[in-house]
């Protein structure tokens, strides 16, 4: 996919849930329906109505947690929205992780080990311009 966007076009990452979960296959299968109906690409009939408008977000940061007592100031969910200077989580030394601007936050793990992705940050694209 990298390579694909590099050259100018369009990729889309989709979380279907966990590796073990027995309903991901069918959210994927769903979501992949609903994709090439939005793009007029099959017929599909309700329940694959289009949406009447498309909001399009990029990850811009990954969090590493750097100590097993970095903590999260709350129980966060993928795309709870955050406002910019918003404290997310405090390091050990209990220096506050801040939101640099508007945006979500995505996929935030409080499992996460030491020096694996903890959280990613996210904010609105322009990338792709369906409506």
């Amino acid at each position: 996919m990298v390579q694909l966007r590099l050259l100018g076009g369009i990729a889309i990452t989709l979380e279907c849930g966990q590796h073990d979960d027995m309903s991901a296959p069918q959210v994927a299968y769903k979501a992949i329906r609903r994709a090439l109906h939005h793009l007029d690409l099959t017929p599909e009939m309700a329940p694959f109505e289009k949406q009447d408008s498309t909001q399009v977000i990029k990850l811009y940061k990954v969090v590493d947690r750097l100590h097993l007592s970095d903590d999260f100031c709350g129980t966060w969910q993928s795309f709870d929205k955050v406002k910019q200077d918003q404290v997310i989580a405090y390091r050990a030394n209990g220096e506050p992780l801040l939101a640099d601007e508007d945006g979500w936050i995505v996929f935030p793990n409080p499992g996460a080990q030491v020096n694996q992705e903890w959280f990613y940050l996210a904010k609105e694209s322009s990338r792709f311009g369906y409506n």
